[in-house]
């Protein structure tokens, strides 16, 4: 089995509002558990 590790770097407008960064990032992790294309890759289904 392979993980994929990666570093988000934050950009400056991101610093600012890291609120709305977190939202951000919580909805693309919440798409890719139930989208059929990113329980492919983690070897589940949707």
């Amino acid at each position: 089995m392979n993980y994929l590790v990666y570093r988000m770097r934050m950009t400056e407008r991101a610093r600012r509002n890291q609120k709305a960064f977190w939202s951000w990032l919580e909805e693309r992790e919440r798409w890719f558990r139930t989208s059929p294309w990113g329980a492919k890759c983690a070897g589940t289904t949707a």
